[in-house]
């Protein structure tokens, strides 16, 4: 650690160089080649230090937030050797088991959502009815981490990520109600048009949802 920090700003300035070139349009997996020559030793916990340290000399946090997915393909490796291992019943445990819980249902959505697609039977859209019916439920999950857990990650420090998760919370909470209303829609008339919208929307959840999920699992926790 304390060769990290010795170095720290050296790492940071590095760090921003490879965001720019990623910017520019670099090779992927030169950018990863090259992380991994420069990173290789360094832990996700780390890594969220010196993207703290960027957001306070200036960098947007929703200029971090778009950059996430490209730290994610980037930094996977590092990520997955940092993974917090918790037994069952620790607060951790039961997130984890919820966001996998919620992506198995994400991906029924995208299922049933293209079976309706072909097949505009009532038996089909009420599966979707109850997907849709799930998914209202789970606005527990994100507010028991925004009430809860993001409280104590502030109180010891940890403030911007919190802040990009409530992003992501709310991109999530759009998607989903977008995806309420076009249920409601087939609910009057189920039509091809509004099951490929359907389609189109649940895809774009389970996405995000991944992407989200991923990053609180591996980075946040």
């Amino acid at each position: 650690m304390s060769e990290f920090l010795s170095d720290m700003g050296q790492k940071k300035e590095l760090l921003k160089k490879m965001i720019k070139m990623l910017h520019d349009g670099a090779d992927v997996a030169e950018m990863k080649a090259l992380f991994k020559k420069e990173f290789g030793n360094v832990m996700p916990h780390q890594i969220s230090m010196l993207e703290e340290e960027m957001i306070k000399e200036g960098m947007p946090a929703d200029e971090v937030h778009r950059l996430c997915q490209l730290h994610i393909d980037l930094f996977r490796e590092s990520i997955d050797a940092g993974k917090v291992d918790v037994p069952a019943g620790h607060p951790l445990y039961i997130l984890y088991t919820e966001h996998s819980r919620i992506l198995e249902f994400a991906q029924q959505l995208v299922e049933s959502a293209t079976i309706l697609i072909g097949k505009s039977d009532s038996a089909t859209f009420a599966r979707v009815q109850q997907l849709i019916g799930f998914f209202k439920e789970s606005s527990v999950h994100y507010l028991r981490e925004e009430n809860v857990l993001f409280p104590v990650l502030e109180k010891y420090g940890v403030t911007q990520p919190p802040k990009i998760m409530w992003m992501e919370h709310d991109n999530i909470r759009a998607i989903e109600k977008s995806m309420y209303e076009t249920a409601d829609a087939l609910a009057k008339s189920i039509t091809k048009e509004l099951s490929h919208t359907l389609q189109t929307q649940a895809i774009r959840l389970s996405e995000t949802l991944t992407d989200h999920f991923y990053k609180e699992n591996n980075i946040l926790f």
